[in-house]
Parts: structure tokens; C-alpha cells; sequence
């Protein structure tokens, strides 16, 4: 048949005892099953090409669009940032609570 002579050496190789080739099955025990670790490797190279696609992206991103970026006060955005989030866990522990003494922002 055609798949025997295309495909002879790697049936010879999952051969069971029960084959009519006629070889015994001692040769089984060097096949060994794909597992995680097989496939470390390719996890470590799609991780690094994937990050280092997105660096590049945001890096032109971030190159197109430079003058938007360099007027922009990033101190002031953070500041208000934080103090937002400081007066709405201030005013989330006070209702929690429900405490008379706890000083928090004006409503």
C-alpha cells in the first residue's frame, strides 16, 4: 500500500506487540508525551515578540503624537488624581463606619 511506503518508519516506531510487523514493543519507550515544559520555549519566544510588539506600537504612538505629550502637566493630572481617590475613600470609610469624629473633605 501507498501508506506503508510513505509512513513505514513512523508506524514502525508506535508498533504495539499486537502488530502484524512482527516487532517486539521495546522500541515504544522512547516516545514521550508532549507536555507544558514542551512547549516552554515557544511560550518564552511568542511572550517576548508579543512585548516587544507593543513596545513598539506605543513607541510610535507616543512619537506621533509628542506634542500633545510634552504640554501636557503630568504633576497636576496625578495630584488631582490623587486627591480625588484620598476624598472618595475618606468619604467611603466615614459612611462605612458611620463615626462622628472622622474629619474627611467637605461634601
Amino acid at each position: 500500500m501507498m501508506e506503508n511506503a510513505w509512513f513505514k518508519s513512523s508506524q514502525s516506531t508506535f508498533s504495539t506487540s499486537s502488530d502484524n510487523s512482527g516487532q517486539d514493543s521495546s522500541n515504544n519507550n522512547n516516545v514521550k508525551p508532549l507536555t507544558l515544559d514542551s512547549f516552554r520555549g515557544l511560550f518564552l519566544i511568542t511572550g517576548v515578540s508579543s512585548t516587544l510588539a507593543l513596545a513598539i506600537l506605543y513607541g510610535f504612538e507616543l512619537y506621533k503624537n509628542w506634542h500633545v505629550m510634552k504640554n501636557c502637566n503630568f504633576r497636576g493630572l496625578i495630584r488631582t488624581r490623587f486627591e480625588f481617590i484620598k476624598e472618595y475613600l475618606s468619604k467611603k470609610i466615614y459612611h462605612r463606619t458611620g463615626e462622628t469624629n472622622v474629619t474627611h473633605p467637605a461634601e
